[in-house]
């Protein structure tokens, strides 16, 4: 009743005074959950503390969106909301993830049903035309990530089969129609370093001569510079004006934006890129967008949470923990697109959470808990 009486003249140090509130009340509800309702014993201090941030960065975050939701324009409120929603339910599902896995035949059903539905829609330049089956054409970067977690998985469950390599080169053809350059880039080169990973000699030379032979192929047969003038190999070849248009307009977002981070470095600037471009889309797309939208704590706490699932890849890689694999996969994944590509509306790198709060809790045993 107080916020709504001030609306826009609600003081930002009291809706500040709230947040923290609200976080602190968080913080207590998630130690009094895992102490008491589950009955749960600290191993190491330490190994809770990401948890434990996690649970912060969401409450806080939840916080900011709901306490601006008045002083901002409504295409702005629209899109957080959705977006913090997303948080909520990819967090959830990864959290979850391990129970999923077991339904293999369900999710490798579900995996073949996507990839013909989508394959029959391809229109004569290999591209989905989602036009034609109804769906909406600014929805591809949604559905192309969306598939790129569902091919990790699937792959990941067929890493000791003889048919691994064909799940792999039918994933890469499906991201590719799907039109989104980021998710094809990032999805190929992380099935081309599980690849590495894995011990399936098979799959390693039969990937190799495909590699090999493909390059070839391209060299022998293939003008580079029709490639260059197509919108998903331009990439490759630096900035066209005529084809990459949007990533002269990322860059531009980046220097404009990164000069108001510089003046409101500390909470940020909430909804800033509405201020400055009249558009609720108009927002830095790598990760200084969390710094821009939420401040300093927000942009720190998911450089620190990369910087611990970074090191805990390593490790798996290093001990050759092929059960673990799922979670370098998930990793490399999210973390090429939240530094190179995707902004704070990203839910795939909350359901890279859930999956690595599950492992914290579960596989390691840092928590004893029995759900």
């Amino acid at each position: 009743m107080i916020y709504s009486y001030f609306g826009e003249e609600f003081p930002l140090w009291y809706r500040l005074l709230i947040i923290f509130g609200v976080t602190l009340n968080g913080m207590a509800l998630f130690i009094y959950g895992t102490v008491k309702v589950f009955r749960c014993k600290f191993g190491k201090i330490a190994d809770i503390l990401p948890v434990l941030l996690i649970c912060i960065l969401l409450v806080f975050i939840g916080s900011v969106i709901l306490l601006n939701s008045a002083v901002v324009a409504s295409e702005v409120n629209e899109l957080n909301q959705i977006a913090i929603f997303q948080y909520i339910i990819f967090f959830s599902l990864g959290l979850f993830l391990n129970k999923i896995l077991k339904y293999k035949k369900v999710l490798t059903i579900l995996y073949w049903g996507i990839v013909l539905f989508w394959l029959s829609n391809v229109n004569e330049f290999f591209l989905l035309d989602l036009t034609q089956s109804g769906l909406k054409d600014d929805s591809y970067l949604i559905y192309s990530d969306y598939f790129a977690v569902l091919a990790l998985v699937v792959v990941f469950m067929k890493r000791n089969s003889i048919w691994l390599i064909g799940y792999v080169l039918v994933s890469i053809a499906v991201i590719y129609t799907l039109n989104s350059r980021s998710a094809f880039v990032f999805l190929t080169l992380v099935l081309l370093f599980f690849g590495y990973l894995m011990n399936n000699k098979f799959y390693k030379y039969s990937l190799f001569l495909l590699l090999t032979g493909t390059i070839y192929w391209i060299y022998m047969y293939i003008d580079l510079d029709v490639l260059q003038h197509m919108r998903m190999f331009s990439i490759f070849f630096g900035v066209d004006a005529d084809v990459d248009g949007s990533a002269q307009a990322r860059q531009h977002l980046v220097e404009i934006n990164l000069k108001d981070i510089k003046n409101n470095w500390l909470i940020g600037n909430y909804g800033g890129q509405y201020e400055m471009f009249g558009l609720a889309g108009a927002y830095i797309h790598n990760v200084l967008s969390f710094w821009r939208q939420f401040g300093l704590f927000t942009f720190m706490g998911i450089l620190g949470l990369l910087g611990i699932l970074g090191m805990r890849s390593f490790w798996i890689i290093k001990r050759r923990r092929e059960e673990g694999y799922l979670l370098v996969l998930f990793t490399m994944y999210v973390a090429l697109g939240i530094f190179l590509s995707k902004s704070y509306v990203y839910p795939t790198l909350w359901f890279l959470f859930g999956f690595y709060v599950y492992k914290q809790m579960q596989e390691k045993t840092v928590l004893k808990c029995k759900f």
